[in-house]
C-alpha cells in the first residue's frame, strides 16, 4: 500500500491560489486530470492553460485561470457555497473548500466592515476562486498528500504589499517582510495554506520524492517570484519512535545572582518549557557564565522568551528549531501498596516495555512514610512488575 505523502510550501516569495495549482502541476499533478475533477464543479465560462516559463534560471509552471465569462448567477457567499455543495466531489473534498471559502469571505468582509452575506464579490473573480481553492483542494488529493505544512509565509510591506484581508488571515501564522512594496501573498493564498496547513515551520525530515515551483504573476528584481513546493514521504527514524518539532532557546549570562535561576527553571517549566538546564561555561577574557538552555514548542515560544528578558539580565537570546525522536509513551494510574500512583510506560522495542513511576509522587510518598526515597521506587517498580505484560 503507498504511504501517505507531506507537501511542504516553502514561501520565500508569498503564495496565492494560482501559484499554489502551479506548483502542484510543475511538482507531477496532470494537468487533464485537474481539469477533469474540476468539472465536477459544474461551472462554465474558463479554462485552464499551464505554461512553462523561467525565472532567474529556474524553470517553472505557471497556471492561468482564463475567464471566458462569468455566470450571473455567481454574486454572493451563498451562491459560491451552492456550487461546491451540488458538486459530484466527494464530501471530505466538499467539506475542505467550504471552510477555505467561508474564511476567505469573512476576512474579505470584516475588512470591508460589512456582514459576509452582504459582502459583494465585484473585488474577486468568483470563478477564479472557485478555481484556485477547489483546484488546490483537489490537486493536494491526486497527489496522494496526507499533511499539508509550509515554511513562515513572506508578504510585502506597506499597505499594498499586505492587504486588510490577507492580514486577518495570516493571524496566528508567522510572517515575515523584506522591502518588496508587493503583495506577495494574496488573500486566497493565504486561506487555502492557513487552512490546510498543520504547521508553518522549517522543512521536515522527509524522502524527497518531487519538486515543482508555481510561478506568480509579478515579475520581481529582487527574486524570483515563485512558490515552492516539496512533496515526499516522512522519514522513518525507527518504527518505534515519534518525531515532532520542537524549538531550543539559549543564552548566555555572566552577571546573575546564582539565587534567581532556581527561580528561573521554576517559572520556565509553568509557562510551558519541556526541560530547562544550565551548563557552566567561560566565556571571552576568562569569564565564568552559565548558559540557560529552555526546549519548547511553538505555541508556548513567545511567553518563555518573554519571560528570559524579564528574569535574567540577557541582552539577547539564540533561537533554533529541531526534529525530535522520542519513545511512544504512556500513562496508567496504578494500585501500589503506598496507593495508586501515575507510571509512565514506554515501549523500547524488540518487545521490551519500560515503566516508571512518578517521580514527584513517589517523592511525597517517601516524605509521608519516611522511607527513602529509593525505597520507595524499588517497591512500586516491583508493585508494577506483574502488570507489565498487560501493556
Amino acid at each position: 500500500m503507498e504511504r501517505m505523502k507531506i507537501a511542504y510550501f516553502d514561501c520565500f516569495s508569498g503564495v496565492s491560489g494560482d501559484m499554489i495549482l502551479s506548483a502542484l502541476v510543475d511538482a507531477g499533478l496532470a494537468l487533464e486530470d485537474l481539469k477533469k475533477s474540476l468539472s465536477h464543479l459544474a461551472i462554465k465560462g474558463y479554462t485552464l492553460k499551464a505554461t512553462a516559463v523561467h525565472m532567474a534560471d529556474l524553470k517553472a509552471t505557471k497556471i492561468d485561470v482564463i475567464i471566458d465569462s462569468t455566470p450571473s448567477n455567481l454574486k454572493t457567499l451563498s451562491d459560491l457555497e451552492r456550487v461546491i455543495q451540488r458538486s459530484r466531489l466527494g464530501e471530505p473534498l466538499r467539506q475542505k473548500g467550504l471552510k477555505i471559502l467561508k474564511r476567505l469571505i469573512q476576512a474579505e468582509a470584516k475588512s470591508h466592515g460589512v456582514s459576509a452575506n452582504r459582502l459583494k464579490l465585484h473585488g474577486m473573480d468568483p470563478v477564479d476562486t472557485l478555481v484556485d481553492i477547489m483546484g488546490a483542494v483537489i490537486g493536494l488529493n491526486l497527489l496522494g498528500i496526507g499533511p499539508v505544512l509550509s515554511s513562515p509565509i513572506h508578504v510585502g510591506t506597506g499597505i499594498k504589499g499586505l492587504s486588510p484581508a490577507t492580514a486577518e488571515l495570516l493571524k496566528g501564522t508567522p510572517i515575515y517582510a523584506s522591502s518588496i512594496v508587493r503583495e506577495l501573498t494574496t488573500p486566497t493564498g493565504a486561506a487555502i495554506l492557513t487552512t490546510l496547513a498543520e504547521d508553518f515551520s522549517p522543512a521536515p525530515l522527509l524522502t524527497l520524492q518531487s519538486v515543482g515551483y508555481g510561478a506568480g504573476t509579478w515579475d520581481l528584481p529582487q527574486q524570483p517570484n515563485l512558490l515552492r513546493v516539496l512533496i515526499g514521504e516522512p522519514l522513518d527514524i525507527n518504527p518505534i519512535y515519534d518525531t515532532d518539532r520542537i524549538i531550543q532557546l539559549e543564552t548566555n549570562i555572566d552577571d546573575l545572582s546564582p539565587q534567581i535561576y532556581e527561580h528561573l527553571m521554576e517559572r520556565l517549566l509553568v509557562v510551558g518549557a519541556l526541560d530547562v538546564y544550565f551548563t557552566p561555561i567561560v566565556m571571552k577574557k576568562g569569564r565564568p557564565a552559565t548558559q540557560v538552555s529552555v526546549l519548547t514548542t511553538h505555541p508556548h515560544m513567545a511567553e518563555i522568551l518573554k519571560l528570559l528578558f524579564q528574569e535574567t539580565t540577557t541582552l539577547g537570546v539564540r533561537i533554533g528549531e529541531m526534529t525530535r525522536a522520542k519513545l511512544s509513551r504512556i500513562e496508567r494510574i496504578v494500585s501500589t501498596k503506598f496507593g495508586r500512583v501515575r507510571v509512565k510506560i514506554s515501549k523500547r522495542g524488540a518487545g521490551r516495555i519500560e515503566a516508571v513511576p512518578e517521580y514527584q509522587e513517589c517523592k511525597e510518598i517517601a516524605q509521608r512514610t519516611g522511607l527513602p526515597l529509593r525505597t520507595v521506587l524499588e517497591q512500586i517498580k516491583e508493585d508494577i512488575k506483574d502488570l507489565m505484560h498487560k501493556w
